[in-house]
């Protein structure tokens, strides 16, 4: 019996499809009873989730090879550990962890979160196969469709670099053999597509195919980190107002850091920020930085605000604030 995990996503519903086709016994893992009920034909659909070891223990009961895929979310190396754990204790022959490249040689971000991962599953002695594909085609148009329509063009920070990108189908095939063990254990394959092309050229070929100019717009590093710290500090007041609730001590140290980008009420930062949060069932972001603004107009800065702004990225980033960032700015699942 092979388990196919993540079976609602992108990647493992890809793999699912393919094993399907290619394996007698397929189990597809979901965490909702309403995306189980989307299983295609030709599985067995369970309820687990990668937080509750009890119910992966269910799910895995006479498994003997899992594909492991998870979201890069901060929570990426405790949720997937908790899977290799539980695949241990029930006997599980393989597993075929997608991992990310880049996770054997850079150990920041996700490709660090995954390449923890990785070492944890060779600790573990069972028989293993590790994937490390480079961008999926499907993400150009998740990420760049909408400007594209709406401006004609999309933005990334990556100057002339090359990608060589590759299709999730071609994934989900070289994951269902590998799941076959043999002599694909304790292999690591990094998986690109058969051409790297710049943002340039994508911009062109996409202009080609579409009829109509789209042009890539390069964003330079400093750029895009400014923008990430307000549009996470535009959360973080927003989780202060709606923990401490109105009146806000002025001298609260979140408020501080939260209204240290020198805003007014009527000068909100990133309102794209605003509108994404409540996009994601956020509503409370604008009107509460407003709040905080407002307290902080109310009073002299108690500190030099070039002090404070230097102080951001590295407060912001803390796992309290991101803990309470998840809390606010996703939705309840």
């Amino acid at each position: 019996m092979i388990l196919i995990t993540g079976a609602s996503g992108s990647v493992g519903k890809a793999v699912l499809q393919e094993a399907i086709r290619k394996a007698s016994k397929v189990r597809a893992m979901y965490r909702s009873k309403e995306e189980a009920a989307k299983a295609p034909s030709g599985c067995e659909a369970r309820l687990a989730d990668y937080a509750d070891k009890r119910s992966l223990s269910k799910a895995l009961d006479g498994v003997t090879s899992v594909f492991v895929v998870c979201s890069p979310i901060p929570q990426l190396v405790e949720l997937e550990s908790n899977v290799l754990d539980v695949c241990k204790e029930s006997g599980v022959k393989h597993v075929v962890l997608n991992s990310a490249l880049g996770a054997g040689d850079y150990p920041k971000s996700f490709p660090g979160w995954h390449r923890k991962v990785e070492d944890k599953l060779k600790a573990t002695a069972m028989s293993c196969t590790i994937l490390r594909p480079n961008g999926f085609l499907q993400n150009i148009v998740t990420y760049n469709a909408p400007s594209i329509r709406s401006q004609g063009a999309f933005y990334v920070a990556m100057g002339d670099a090359k990608v060589s990108y590759l299709d999730i189908g071609d994934i989900a095939a070289v994951a269902v053999k590998a799941l076959q063990g043999g002599a694909h254990a304790g292999k690591t394959y990094e998986l690109h597509g058969p051409e790297a092309i710049s943002n340039q050229e994508l911009a062109k070929r996409i202009s080609r195919v579409a009829g109509r100019t789209v042009n890539y717009v390069d964003i330079p590093e400093f750029a895009q980190r400014d923008q990430a710290d307000i549009d996470e500090l535009i959360c973080v007041a927003a989780v202060v107002a709606k923990q401490v609730q109105a009146p806000i001590d002025p001298d609260d140290e979140q408020v501080e850091i939260a209204v240290a980008v020198d805003v007014d009420a009527g000068d909100l930062p990133c309102t794209g920020a605003s509108q994404s949060c409540r996009q994601q069932g956020a509503a409370v972001c604008e009107p509460a930085l407003r709040l905080v603004v407002q307290q902080r107009q109310s009073r002299p800065a108690r500190e030099d605000p070039g002090r404070i702004r230097s102080s951001i990225p590295a407060v912001s980033r803390s796992r309290t604030h991101r803990a309470s960032w998840r809390a606010v700015c996703l939705p309840a699942t």
